[in-house]
């Protein structure tokens, strides 16, 4: 009854297909494809509504929207971009008997990366947008992203912490998470070694009984 109930059924299947390296490595590149096109289509509304708030500023204040404005569409690019990077990196894995921690350590850089890249680009328009209009980043980014530096005060001086604050994280979030993703990709290595150490013994004992047996 099971046997012939499984032919109706997906979950077997699809369990016995995530066991395969390769199918694994090709379903999160598509994901990863399709989080790019998710990406680049969210940001239409924020600049959008950017740009709705940039022709509310005073004449002196719409440069600095604009320079905002291109900031963050090279932003939105860079996410996409190394979105569609890291998907490609993935699905070019070879099959190996472990897969998983490989994808996780490509991950890993990814989420490093694709922070890294927003926070910076995004940060550096926010502080020309806070010289040019005197006003706080929140008034054309909103709602303000997690993990985002926002300035005390929208002066001269915040706009400098604002560039300061996000080229830092950015640059601690590379740091951290490749760090992490080489700890992941030592680990993988070391499986891998023992793997081959604790299956070479068990060959040549096989090919010894072997001989053993047949002269």
């Amino acid at each position: 009854m099971e046997n012939k109930l499984g032919k109706y059924l997906f979950m077997g299947p699809l369990l016995q297909l995530l066991q395969k390296g390769e199918f694994f490595a090709r379903m999160v590149g598509v994901m990863l494809q399709v989080l790019a096109a998710l990406v680049v289509l969210g940001s239409l509304a924020t600049i959008f509504k950017a740009g709705k708030v940039m022709f509310d500023l005073h004449p002196s204040g719409i440069m600095g929207g604009i320079m905002y404005q291109l900031f963050y569409i090279l932003a939105v690019y860079a996410v996409a971009h190394t979105l569609l990077i890291r998907a490609q990196d993935i699905t070019n894995l070879k099959d190996e008997e472990f897969y998983a921690l490989p994808i996780a350590a490509y991950l890993t850089r990814l989420i490093g990366e694709i922070y890294a890249a927003f926070v910076a680009l995004t940060a550096i328009g926010g502080g020309i947008f806070v010289w040019f209009t005197g006003q706080p980043v929140g008034k054309i980014m909103s709602p303000v992203p997690f993990m985002f530096p926002v300035p005390k005060n929208p002066d001269f001086m915040g706009g400098i912490e604002l560039i300061i604050s996000g080229i830092l994280l950015a640059t601690a979030s590379i740091i951290a998470t490749y760090l992490l993703a080489e700890l992941l990709t030592a680990l993988s290595r070391v499986t891998s070694v023992r793997k081959n150490v604790s299956t070479g013994p068990r060959q040549i004992a096989d090919h010894r009984s072997g001989q053993s047996r047949f002269g």
